[in-house]
């Protein structure tokens, strides 16, 4: 119709004629392109910079992020509560949920809160002074520090956000 009337094609339409034609004549090269592509995503995906970069994709979507920091936080809380009511020291426990949770950042948030402690800080101060651990957490666990009763504060908490994390699930469903 085009050819007929002696006008040019629109400029989306010759794009798109083109890259029609360049797939269709080297499909070869399109397929190991693409082969290529998915085994540079799974290997950028192993370093820490891509843990880091799906972490923070996972925790700000728009509707499951809110339930993934729920989720982490549950598996955190839980963890540290059944190490820390079986007498494990804290410093092992942090060790231990580092490997547990899913979270880049949160497990760079465990081994960091390792250290301080290490260091002489506690691990309260070291939550407080975090973003991306929720206030509610610091406090609480500096309730648990003072009182002596840090397995039973971190056991509470864990229900807390396991219920929160199941009204997350009801809600979307």
């Amino acid at each position: 119709m085009y050819t007929s009337l002696n006008v040019d094609l629109p400029i989306m339409t010759q794009l798109m004629i083109k890259a029609s034609d360049f797939f269709v004549n080297n499909i070869l090269l399109v397929l190991a392109g693409g082969f290529v592509f998915v085994l540079g995503v799974r290997y950028f995906l192993q370093t820490d910079g891509g843990r880091q970069l799906m972490t923070t994709l996972a925790f700000k979507a728009p509707v499951f992020g809110k339930l993934n920091k729920k989720r982490e936080l549950t598996e955190f809380t839980q963890t540290m509560s059944l190490l820390l009511s079986s007498a494990v020291p804290i410093v092992e426990a942090l060790h231990i949920v580092a490997n547990v949770v899913q979270s880049f950042e949160y497990k760079k948030g465990c081994l960091d809160a390792a250290q301080s402690i290490e260091k002489g800080g506690t691990l309260s101060n070291y939550l407080k002074g975090n973003p991306a651990f929720p206030p509610i957490l610091g406090n609480m666990v500096a309730t648990g520090e003072e009182t002596g009763r840090m397995d039973e504060v971190l056991g509470r908490l864990a229900e807390f956000f396991s219920r929160e994390t199941d009204h997350a699930v009801d809600g979307l469903s």
